[in-house]
């Protein structure tokens, strides 16, 4: 840029019949100066963008070198806080790669950002790649931007899975559950997924999806204990359940967190993240029936406050609706 200036300044102080010839000589010089200047900086650009490690080729590297500390090191420390079982996640998957790496044979990605006084970015990639002995899903959930809540900065959920082809159509998704996606919490993880289409059917059409509407219900139904079903008027208590968030929980899903002891798998998760009030829903599984949950809370976070100031559990059996 201040070559083309030096260049104009100079073409006012030449003089006589050689002014045109010499000015548009200096110009043009100028003029290709800056273009190789701007060419060199693209370059460097891209060479940069080219050095920059992404998620996949970390992951990648890492399950070929069974480094699982370079795995645990992409997660956010809010997700390394709440994660009780991020090293049981990761040996899991360092244990089902085989093979050496080939080739990624498929990326994609998702991505929603907020603009503002604090900016945010998430998104949601997938990477299908091969080895010589198999495909493998890589999926993960990330915020790259995190202005407003910067301990969420960093990748919070991730996925890896035995793949049966190249994945040419495959698309990211988000799971809402820290840490790591693997066999022993996918059943939290298909619960979860229940319970926020049941709340979801309060904010359908009855009669334009009365088929969807029924069958969320009965869906939600069959994950509920024995114990939990026998509880008195508990279809009453059910639809309670169903009005105590007076939200539109659509995108509106925030984190979920998995807590382990010797007699319950406690789930929870934030509903509302976009609304004033927040509420976090509680659910547990007792070791009598391990795959269906025998208790159901839903917690209102006032505005101003957090959820370390409040009781989030409930230790018997029921349905536990906000004040």
């Amino acid at each position: 840029m201040k070559k083309v200036i030096i260049a104009l300044v100079l073409l006012f102080s030449l003089t006589a019949c050689s002014l045109k010839e010499n000015a548009m000589n200096i110009v043009n010089e100028a003029k290709e100066e800056l273009k190789e200047d701007l060419q060199e900086l693209q370059e460097s650009d891209n060479s940069n963008a080219d050095k920059k490690i992404s998620v996949e080729n970390i992951v990648i590297e890492a399950l070929e070198n069974k480094d699982a500390e370079a795995i645990k090191n992409l997660f956010s420390e809010k997700a390394l806080s709440l994660t009780e079982d991020i090293d049981e996640g990761i040996d899991y998957m360092l244990s089902i790669y085989e093979g050496d790496f080939v080739e990624i044979t498929q990326r994609n990605q998702s991505f929603t950002s907020h603009s503002g006084e604090k900016m945010s970015c998430e998104v949601h990639p997938v990477c299908v790649f091969k080895t010589t002995k198999n495909y493998y899903k890589l999926t993960w959930d990330e915020w790259t931007v995190q202005e407003k809540e910067p301990e969420r900065l960093g990748v919070y959920s991730m996925r890896l899975e035995v793949w049966p082809d190249a994945g040419l159509n495959q698309g990211g998704g988000c799971s809402n559950i820290l840490g790591i996606l693997y066999p022993k919490n996918e059943m939290i993880y298909d619960t979860k997924s229940v319970i926020l289409k049941f709340l979801h059917t309060k904010d359908m059409d009855k009669d334009m999806y009365e088929y969807e509407c029924q069958k969320y219900r009965e869906d939600f139904y069959n994950i509920l204990s024995d114990k939990l079903l026998s509880i008195s008027d508990i279809d009453n208590k059910i639809d309670a359940f169903l009005e105590s968030i007076p939200v539109d929980i659509t995108g509106s899903i925030g984190d979920g967190w998995i807590e382990y002891d010797n007699e319950k798998t406690n789930v929870y998760v934030e509903i509302g993240s976009k609304a004033v009030n927040k509420y976090v829903l509680y659910f547990s599984f007792d070791s009598e029936q391990a795959d269906k949950i025998s208790t159901l809370k839903v917690t209102k976070i006032e505005e101003g406050k957090t959820i370390s100031d409040y009781n989030l559990k409930a230790d018997e059996a029921g349905i536990y609706l906000p004040n």
